[in-house]
């Protein structure tokens, strides 16, 4: 920091001593700095008897005009503020009465005796080379209208075009005002006292509207109301189409003609949809979600699509209830999805709790179906929710599991029997004629006049059903497809006919026959409403020993646990002549 800089105050008089004139003079590189944190106080030392809070820039000569006056005490400070008027205090008792005429007049001697030395130790020396600081330019905050999807901003900001600043701002609908553009800006607007006061006046109005909306659908009577809720309670117990309610009060009205309660039932689908989902619905998922704060529960999950095409999550969740003593199964939520990914999936599963305040922490169990999607190894649901819940117990589906194992184990034999099956179940699913031709062949060769069954992708009991439908109607089978194929010579008509005339299809169906018995006798059983689960591992154990036998021997599988039979070990094969094909 260089030198203090001295500001010459020239004390001067004219003929009247009842006005006089400081002369403070400042040199012209001295700049005014507002960054000065306060600190620009400076010092006055000098004589003089009468001074006045007056100053007057002048800009040519850079120097300020003080009337001194004798009426008015003053303190000592003086903030330097160039550009500004100053206000200048000056002792009484201390400054003498000047005696000069003019400042051009005057020797330097004498000038320099009734001067004021000014000190300033902030001002820099003409000679200093610091730079000057500039001014950053303001740059105006454009609306982001991302602002608008935020959950603290929804209620209230809108985007309008503002007439004064010719640009889109933010516009507050509680308060009625223009807000700044900017986050943070919005951030301290919502804080203030008016927009608190005026938020709660602005939901108040709307719940007094909506309740006088609703007051024109709702019964006054209470038993009317009664009435309307125990109709909508039938319907929904017993899973009734919506619209009965139509025809039904119409008919209630025309046998009971003398009942007030009767005559006067408003209740049509529309009303009735709304009464299951905005009353009984969310009565029955409140008193859901309070119980889910206090339990832990385990979450079933099963993705699907509806009839307008849109992906929807369905969300069970089972719990032990403490006063009914029994395990509870309900739905908590059915979610729109728009991707049916893993991420999109889980992301919907965990937003669905925090948006219900659900503790994370009580959740204790995730199940879903065994596709790659739910219970893929490295990217999955599961593996997300594991990820976020470390101590979540993920168990796939027993039923869907062994489907999956059934399917797979059909593929691997040298017919493919499913896909067999489902040609000729396509052959005639379409076509009445076909049906018509078909059963003139059943009678022709004696056997029943039964419709060929599909195999069901998601039916998983399904496949059995049909392998023993065409294992019975296979001579009639062989006839038409035979008959079809010399009329319409395609490559479909041709293979069918080859899988059905070739020499392993019949035992191929009794083996797989026999099979799937077993299967869908132990998958029927866990597809009960009551908890099966210690039953599981004695079954599927139970099931691997049966299937151990018909080729192994049976000492061999009875010795070792179900997990350490070695299924390649040939040693313990028994010859072919006893392997046990089934029925």
């Amino acid at each position: 920091m260089s030198d203090p800089e001295l500001i010459s105050v020239d004390l001067c008089a004219g003929e009247s001593t009842s006005l006089d004139v400081i002369e403070v003079v400042v040199p012209t590189n001295i700049q005014n700095d507002k960054e000065r944190d306060g600190r620009n106080k400076v010092s006055i030392s000098g004589c003089g008897t009468n001074a006045k809070q007056n100053y007057k820039q002048t800009s040519v000569q850079n120097f300020f005009k003080v009337p001194v006056s004798t009426s008015l005490p003053v303190a000592v400070a003086l903030p330097v503020e160039v550009s500004l008027p100053v206000a200048v205090p000056l002792p009484v008792a201390v400054l003498p009465i000047p005696t000069c005429t003019s400042p051009s007049s005057r020797t330097t001697e004498e000038i320099c005796a009734t001067s004021i030395v000014v000190t300033n130790p902030d001002f820099a020396s003409p000679d200093s080379t610091e730079p000057s600081k500039k001014k950053k330019p303001y740059y105006r905050q454009k609306f982001v209208d991302k602002w608008l999807a935020e959950e603290e901003f929804k209620p209230w900001l809108e985007k309008r075009l503002s007439p004064s600043k010719n640009c889109l701002t933010a516009y507050c609908k509680f308060c009625c005002v223009e807000c700044t553009n900017g986050r943070s800006e919005l951030v301290r607007h919502m804080a203030t006292r008016i927009h608190l006061h005026q938020g709660n006046t602005w939901a108040l109005k709307l719940v007094e509207q909506q309740r006088s909306t609703m007051q024109r659908f709702v019964s006054g009577s209470t038993k009317q109301a009664e009435l309307e809720g125990r109709l909508t309670l039938f319907i929904a117990d017993n899973h009734l189409a919506l619209s009965v309610i139509d025809s039904l009060s119409d008919l209630l009205k025309k046998c009971f003609p003398d009942d007030e309660r009767v005559r006067k039932l408003a209740l049509k689908k529309q009303k009735l949809g709304n009464i299951v989902r905005y009353g009984f619905g969310d009565h029955l998922k409140k008193d859901l979600v309070n119980t889910l704060k206090e339990v832990f529960f385990s979450i079933i999950i099963d993705e699907t699509t509806d009839v307008s095409v849109k992906g929807q999550l369905a969300c069970v969740v089972q719990y032990w209830c403490l006063d009914k003593h029994m395990l509870v199964v309900k739905l908590l939520d059915l979610i729109e999805v728009e991707s049916a990914t893993a991420d999109g999936l889980s992301t919907s599963v965990l937003k669905l709790l925090e948006r219900e305040n659900i503790p994370l922490e009580r959740v204790i169990g995730f199940s879903a179906d065994t596709c790659s999607t739910m219970f893929g190894r490295h990217h999955s649901v599961s593996t997300l929710l594991t990820s976020a819940l470390p101590n979540l117990l993920t168990v796939k589906c027993s039923c869907h599991s062994m489907n999956l194992s059934t399917s797979y184990a059909c593929k691997r034999l040298p017919v493919d029997i499913e896909d067999g099956l489902r040609g000729v179940f396509n052959h005639f699913s379409h076509s009445t004629a076909r049906r018509r031709n078909f059963s003139a062949f059943q009678e022709f060769v004696g056997v029943a006049k039964n419709r060929i069954l599909s195999p069901g992708q998601t039916r998983w009991l399904s496949l059995e059903a049909c392998v023993w439908r065409v294992k019975d109607q296979l001579p009639a089978l062989k006839e038409y497809f035979e008959s079809e194929y010399q009329e319409s010579n395609t490559q479909t008509n041709k293979a069918v006919i080859a899988s059905l005339k070739h020499p392993l299809t019949v035992p191929f169906l009794l083996f797989v026959g026999h099979a799937l018995s077993q299967m869908n006798e132990v998958n029927a059983q866990f597809q009960s409403e009551s908890p099966q689960l210690h039953l599981l591992k004695g079954a599927i154990e139970g099931l691997m020993q049966s299937f151990a036998t018909n080729f192994m021997n049976p000492r061999y599988v009875i010795s070792r646990e179900v997990a350490k039979i070695d299924v390649w070990l040939t040693s313990e094969y028994v010859s072919l002549r006893k392997v046990y094909l089934g029925k």
